[in-house]
């Protein structure tokens, strides 16, 4: 497969974010190297220890090729500053060296006898024709015999410059830069200050909100799980209990569910609730049973309660008052009949990080867990029942096209073949063999949770009804 690639200054960057900031710093490189163009080796090495320090935000590494161009350039200013220099055609050597240190032992043109005295007098007077001394009053040549206290009071040829740079001998400021250039540099680290300020401010800001906005959203989270686990434990603290209209009714008919005490054909009356579950389904319509596993860490103490309405997606964020709820609420598939009990019960709840709801299911991952907890406790508001894990297996929501085994459809098989078949396709899938099997008639429960291993994963644990448990 190939990669779009984008090349900056020699520099190759993968994406396009990466484009972007090395375009940054190109733009930023480019104004700094105008900037110092007519820099001398010490005001680089000032401005290189400014780069290294970080006062520039560099965001590739044009910026470390950057560094090693100024260095190149010191080096090189260095280099030439050290050559010796070779005076040219018209040019005087310096003093004490090549052609300049024979003409003190010669008369130069222009200059006479008088000029070639004056080189040789020490004290600053000429010779006169008859070896009388007499003071200097100067010559034709440049800047031959004038006194050192005459050349200081010679007018200021650059008044712009300061008082500290007269005393260098540098022409520029203290700082080794001449004015202009110093005001240019500030100006660009201010502008670049500035651009780091507004960042740094916007990303305070930005973290401030998000802040706020997760803790909120953390908050409102621990209060609905801190509410679920108020009213499953109100409502396991019920079970039992003495049964009576205590209070209106908080569910009603009107999410288009089916209760289990109208009539199916028309004829036939659903058989009475439970007396354990009295209370509650008096209160909860839609209750359809209750859910208890031996491990307090999936359920608590009490276990969760079931629902049961006319869509699988309204308690998928409501909970059992039909207030909403992130949580959502343990419920059982719509298509699942528990007055003419359909082959296999399907119950879904939401994989929560915090460990609500079946956030733990995923613990039967483990076959030691399964051998330490084997059975789960399921009661319809009918019929109380055990059931025996078989199955453990992780699955995915597949598209309609798709011809595959999709376990939340099966619900009734039609034939002892066809609940075979679902039986191999299973044991198939199961993460281990747990040695138990069902045949046609038995009864099933199959719990399903989310499983985030894969895009709309599901993690499924599938059990049969058992006649007792072995203590």
């Amino acid at each position: 497969m190939a990669y779009k690639t984008y090349i900056v200054d020699g520099r190759q960057f993968r994406t396009e974010q990466d484009y972007k900031d090395a375009m940054y710093d190109k733009e930023l490189i480019e104004k700094l190297r105008a900037g110092t163009a007519d820099f001398d080796a010490s005001q680089l090495k000032w401005f290189l220890e400014r780069v290294q320090k970080g006062e520039f935000h560099f965001r590739t590494l044009l910026g470390q090729d950057f560094e090693d161009e100024i260095s190149g350039r010191i080096k090189e200013l260095e280099k030439e500053k050290a050559k010796p220099k070779t005076p040219g055609k018209g040019e005087q050597s310096p003093p004490g060296t090549g052609a300049a240190q024979k003409k003190r032992t010669e008369p130069s043109q222009g200059q006479g006898a008088a000029g070639s005295k004056a080189e040789r007098s020490s004290t600053g007077t000429n010779a006169g024709p008859s070896g009388a001394a007499r003071p200097s009053t100067g010559s034709t040549g440049k800047g031959a015999g004038v006194s050192r206290t005459a050349r200081e009071k010679l007018p200021d040829k650059n008044p712009g410059v300061t008082a500290d740079a007269k005393k260098t001998g540098t022409g520029r400021s203290f700082s080794g830069y001449t004015k202009q250039q110093e005001e240019a540099l500030r100006e660009a680290v201010r502008r670049e200050l500035e651009k780091r300020e507004k960042r740094r401010k916007f990303f305070l800001l930005l973290s401030g909100i998000l802040a706020a906005a997760f803790l909120g959203i953390f908050g409102f989270y621990a209060y609905q799980e801190r509410r679920t686990a108020a009213q499953n434990e109100r409502l396991g603290e019920m079970i039992g209990t003495p049964s009576g209209d205590k209070g209106r009714p908080s569910g009603s008919d009107n999410q288009g569910g089916r209760g289990p005490s109208v009539t199916l054909d028309g004829e036939r009356e659903a058989p009475e609730v439970l007396e354990e579950y009295k209370t509650i389904y008096n209160q909860h319509k839609k209750l359809i049973g209750w859910l208890k596993f031996d491990d307090i860490d999936i359920g608590g103490k009490y276990g969760f309660p079931v629902m049961q309405t006319g869509d699988n997606e309204f308690f998928l964020s409501h909970d059992i008052e039909m207030k909403e709820d992130q949580n959502g609420t343990i419920f059982m598939d719509t298509n699942c009949d528990v007055l003419e009990p359909s082959d296999n019960f399907i119950l879904y709840g939401h994989h929560m990080k915090s460990g609500a709801m079946f956030g733990n299911l995923d613990n039967y991952a483990a076959e030691e867990y399964w051998k330490k907890y084997p059975y789960i406790e399921f009661d319809t508001i009918y019929e109380k029942g055990t059931y025996q894990v078989m199955y453990v297996f992780r699955s995915h929501v597949y598209s309609e096209e798709e011809i595959v085994f999709k376990y939340y459809q099966f619900i009734d098989a039609i034939s002892e073949q066809e609940f075979d078949s679902y039986m191999e396709e299973m044991a198939e899938m199961s993460l281990y063999d747990t040695g138990v099997t069902a045949s046609f008639g038995d009864q099933l429960l199959t719990l399903s949770t989310c499983d985030y291993q894969e895009a709309d994963g599901r993690f499924v644990v599938v059990a049969k009804k058992v006649p007792g448990r072995e203590e």
